[in-house]
């Protein structure tokens, strides 16, 4: 480039940008530095904890949010005459029209829908953000207050969403927040910009876009107290988000992880007993129980993953129920004085909690001597969206069967999810380890219940040969089930197990 100064400039540097004179930035022009930086920040780790927790956690989900803020980045600050006003900010509403839409659709949403809306808002509005950016950078003299104010934007967004926000709200609303900022910044840059269009007619469009803002605010607001519905417990840690919430009717209390109901229970007396949800007596893991041959003499039952505890309402005075719950939070939902759920208190059952890994701790167990020889072992963690691929392979599972009492021991792994066939993988397993095998899928056909699949596996096809399991059984057919390669320490592949649809069984 040439090297002639002209004033304060060299020839060849871009021209002044709108909204910008040559001298020292006023305080208000790093403020809307920096907060152009917070927001765009938080708007991207706030969508990737929304699509990777609420939505579903997908195998390198989270790289499509950060390659789109990133490329907004790149495209912003190295073609600096590419964002147009009258481009992306309309784009980012149309965006925000459809996110908000898929917001209040909540699980009605497909993944596709919402995947899509989530990763369209972020684009135009880190477009928006950068761009704005762009035409508020001052000359070459004051590039190191302006980095500096990006910089400090960036942390400031990041410090909002890792660690106020978990402490301070009872949701993703940082999601929320994150947008509406969004909209806002944008019209403090149209106000600090007199060459912008908004001072064409400054009243009539500064009431529009104020409006605006304003309604968008409002329709946030609704959306995350229709979320909220009627909470009576919320928590956020390193597990997600956790809730109880009450039903509208006010005779049940669920039990929510993100959006996924992790079991409810009936607060009337004469309902609080029934086993619920995905647990019910026609479920899977419900038939193994009530039909299992040392049923009389008494059970040990092994459960991992807690939930409401509503597998304790199978227990009887000679039996043992072992959960194995990872989420501290748990338990304390189903102990103490005044529990919000009571399936533990209420059973007749020998019932312990061991905190911690599962996996851990059973093969801690087992290097202690410690063999459970359960009847019945349950696995029950894979109903999230963000399953624990470590309990799904072969060393996991050789584990489970050493805890299990032989030969009438029955392992049942609860697979209902609504994005992931894991079908094969426990199949795979079932073959590769000769195990008896068959799959219960129960309908919402009694009081309480919801759809579930199960698939129950033994080492003696003997003890899942009663009427009622092959009543409602579905044996293996190797050429129904597609074969995928077994999951192990070193090899798992989530993508391999996406469903196609929502709809797929």
């Amino acid at each position: 480039g040439l090297r002639k100064v002209h004033g304060n400039a060299l020839e060849g540097d871009p021209p002044p940008h709108s909204g910008q004179s040559g001298g020292r930035p006023a305080a208000t022009d790093r403020l809307l530095w920096t907060g152009l930086a917070a927001v765009t920040s938080a708007l991207l780790l706030s969508t990737t904890n929304h699509m990777c927790q609420d939505t579903a956690v997908i195998p390198l989900l989270w790289v499509l949010p950060l390659s789109l803020y990133l490329t907004t980045l790149i495209l912003c600050f190295r073609y600096e005459k590419l964002y147009r006003r009258w481009l992306f900010p309309p784009l980012f509403c149309v965006a925000l029209v459809y996110s908000v839409m898929n917001l209040f659709s909540g699980l009605n949403a497909s993944l596709a829908s919402q995947i899509a809306s989530d990763g369209a808002v972020l684009l135009a509005g880190c477009m928006v953000c950068h761009g704005e950016l762009v035409r508020a950078k001052p000359g070459v003299a004051h590039l190191t207050g302006f980095y500096l104010a990006v910089a400090a934007g960036g942390a400031l967004g990041g410090f909002g969403v890792a660690i106020a926000a978990p402490r301070l709200f009872g949701g993703f609303w940082e999601y929320h927040m994150s947008l509406w900022g969004t909209g806002a910044l944008f019209l403090a840059a149209l106000f600090r910009d007199r060459a912008s269009f908004l001072y064409r007619k400054p009243v009539l469009i500064a009431s529009v876009l104020v409006s605006l803002l304003l309604g968008l605010g409002g329709v946030l607001v609704k959306q995350a107290v229709d979320d909220a519905g009627r909470v009576r417990f919320v928590t956020r840690n390193f597990y997600g988000l956790l809730r109880v919430v009450e039903d509208p009717g006010g005779d049940m209390m669920k039990l929510l992880h993100g959006r996924i109901t992790h079991g409810f229970q009936f607060t009337d007396s004469a309902r609080a007993g029934i086993p619920t949800s995905y647990y019910s007596r026609g479920s899977g893991v419900g038939l193994a129980i009530d039909n299992h041959p040392g049923r009389e003499r008494g059970l040990r039952i092994g459960v991992v993953g807690m939930g409401v505890g509503t597998l304790a309402a199978y227990g009887r005075k000679n039996d043992t129920i072992r959960f194995y719950e990872i989420n501290p939070t748990v338990p304390r939902l189903s102990r103490g004085a005044s529990p919000f759920f009571t399936y533990l208190n209420r059973s007749p059952a020998h019932v312990e909690v061991a905190m911690g890994d599962a996996r851990l701790s059973l093969e801690r167990e087992l290097q202690q001597g410690e063999t459970r020889r359960f009847d019945i072992l349950a696995l029950d963690a894979f109903s999230s969206d963000a399953i624990p691929v470590h309990l799904l392979t072969n060393e996991a599972f050789a584990i489970y069967l050493r805890h299990l009492r032989r030969p009438d021991g029955i392992l049942a792994v609860h697979i209902t999810n609504r994005y992931l066939d894991l079908i094969p993988v426990v199949h795979g397993f079932a073959k590769a380890h000769g195990l008896a095998s068959v799959m219960i899928s129960s309908d919402e056909d009694e009081i309480g219940a919801y759809s579930s699949d199960w698939i129950l596996l033994a080492s003696s096809g003997t003890v899942l040969s009663s009427d009622s399991i092959a009543a409602a059984s579905t044996p293996w057919d190797s050429t129904s089930y597609r074969v995928i390669r077994p999951w192990t320490d070193d090899f798992s592949n989530l993508i391999t197990v996406l469903k196609k649809s929502e709809e797929d069984p």
